[in-house]
């Protein structure tokens, strides 16, 4: 079933090199009516959605309206799983596809057939779905043999349509749409108008950014109004005013056109684009799981990684999201460990999603090793979580529920892969295994993380590797702070990855932790 829940999301961008910026900073404050938050002498936050609460099912058609910078792009990346809120809780359910910046990933030197496939990836979907679009695209853009030439020696307009074809390729649950566009000659924009009509007819939750109140009117039952990155709901038809503005309708008196979705709290903000630097991102290689970038995203092309990912999504441990480059980092990091003497572990298993890629891109460099994947399977128990863990355990009950019987299929045809349920640490006396080369630890709570990292760590190879699988997330401080801790009693630091994970690597071997914490107290 297609679901959206946003409670009291926030989503904040730090702008920095802010101390160069203060007429900007004024003319944004100027222009926008945004608020601008100043953290340090060169960093200001810009709140792009300020406490949003909302929920969409099956059937919800909604359009966003509100002035340019009012949050719309900022609320569909948030939806889609690009953007992660600094405070409040997202829930999702269902595939994905996002109209939202068409090209994501496009590599003007490779062919038109290959950047079908990693455009495609990028937006969520898997290289097999897009290789079987192939024909579809084909028949779609009209472009012949060009789609075996590099996209450089095409015209605007063929860009335009192989980038509408990809993007507009996959059917999903849960499509998202940042205004429609003109694409080619008149011929072709009917094409793509009728496209777009079969796509929307077939989500089943259809969210639309558009100044058009034609547009907004045709498509849609709801409409949120953005302003300033607060939501409030309409409830009656809107004209869009100059600067789009959502306005009540003709017909309907003022006063029973708004009803309010969020309060809005004291400090309110302003969406801008994505800031790296001083420098505006335009066409990121890579926009998913929280992470946005222009930096090289290639390892999405490769054969071997596309199939371990695809092993691993078919578990349904990500719930629809896309998770390539966490699960990059896993696959990467257990191939050089694998190098070193020791097995591998997994403490927080879920449906097994990211072992079961590990193993398939390892395949034969598994040979003589042993994984041990530990997990309570049925969830976490409410004791054991923090105050502020305990405000995630709703979505904790949901999400993780019993799956035993699931993972121990999910792995029947690996004999090297032993399966162990119970609550960590309890469930180490049934491994049999004193050295490892890899772990991976991923239990959502801080109070059984750390007794899987005081348990493993001493038995770690030097030059091994720990995955923490949820360090670098803003909403998990607990766990952060506690892994803060364990590394500083080790003399070490803990490396937060742009995935949202941390990493730790033994360089070194150790006596016994309680001395170890000793002499660094």
């Amino acid at each position: 079933m297609a679901h959206i829940k946003f409670k009291n999301v926030t989503v904040q961008y730090p702008l920095y090199n802010a101390h160069s910026l203060s007429l900007r900073n004024q003319l944004v404050r100027i222009g926008t009516g945004g608020r601008l938050a100043k953290e340090s002498s060169n960093i200001v936050t810009i709140t792009a959605l300020d406490s949003v609460s909302f929920e969409l099912d099956e059937g919800d058609t909604v359009g966003l309206v509100g002035h340019n910078g009012a949050g719309k792009t900022t609320l569909l990346r948030t939806m889609a799983g690009i953007y992660p809120p600094v405070v409040g809780e997202v829930q999702r359910q269902g595939k994905v596809s996002t109209i939202i910046e068409l090209g994501a990933g496009l590599d003007v030197e490779l062919s038109g057939y290959e950047n079908i496939v990693r455009m495609g990836m990028l937006l969520g979907s898997s290289r097999r779905e897009m290789e079987a679009a192939i024909p579809g695209v084909e028949a779609f853009t009209e472009l012949g043999d060009f789609l075996s030439m590099p996209v450089r020696t095409y015209s605007s307009g063929m860009v335009m349509r192989l980038m509408f074809a990809v993007g507009t390729a996959i059917r999903p649950e849960i499509l998202l749409i940042d205004e429609m566009f003109g694409t080619g000659d008149a011929a072709f924009q009917e094409k793509a108008q009728n496209r777009m009509h079969e796509l929307i007819s077939a989500a089943k939750i259809f969210v639309f950014a558009s100044h058009s109140p034609e547009l907004i009117k045709r498509y849609c039952r709801r409409v949120f109004s953005l302003e300033h990155g607060t939501l409030t709901e309409l409830n009656a038809p809107v004209s869009v005013a100059y600067g789009g503005v959502a306005q009540p309708g003709p017909d309907v008196p003022a006063s029973a056109a708004v009803q309010s979705v969020a309060a809005r709290p004291p400090n309110t903000g302003e969406r801008v684009r994505k800031p790296v630097g001083n420098v505006v991102v335009p066409n990121p290689t890579y926009a998913q799981d929280g992470l946005y970038t222009l930096h090289c995203a290639d390892f999405m092309m490769e054969e071997r990684f596309a199939k371990a990912y695809a092993a691993g999504e078919a578990t349904g441990s990500w719930s629809g999201a896309a998770v390539h480059w966490r699960v990059y980092v896993a696959c990467w990091l257990a191939e050089r460990a694998s190098e070193l003497e020791g097995d591998l572990i997994e403490c927080g298993v879920n449906r097994g999603g990211i072992f079961r890629a590990i193993v398939s891109y390892l395949g034969e460099k598994l040979h003589g090793r042993h994984v041990y994947l530990l997990d309570t399977f049925q969830g976490i128990p409410t004791e054991i979580l923090s105050d502020r863990e305990k405000l995630h355990d709703k979505y904790f009950k949901e999400n993780y529920t019993e799956c035993y019987q699931d993972v121990l299929n999910t792995f029947r045809e690996f004999p090297q892969v032993s399966v162990v349920k119970g609550l960590v640490p309890d469930t180490f006396g049934s491994v049999d295994s004193e050295r490892f080369c890899f772990a991976h630890i991923d239990m959502n709570n801080a109070i059984s993380e750390i007794a899987a990292a005081e348990y493993l760590w001493p038995r770690l190879t030097v030059g091994g590797f720990m995955l923490l699988d949820d360090y670098a997330w803003e909403i998990n401080v607990d766990q952060r702070q506690a892994f803060d801790r364990f590394a500083r009693q080790r003399g070490m630091t803990v490396l937060a990855l742009p995935t949202g994970q941390g990493l730790l690597m033994k360089t070194r071997e150790t006596g016994d932790v309680r001395d170890e914490e000793t002499s660094n107290s």
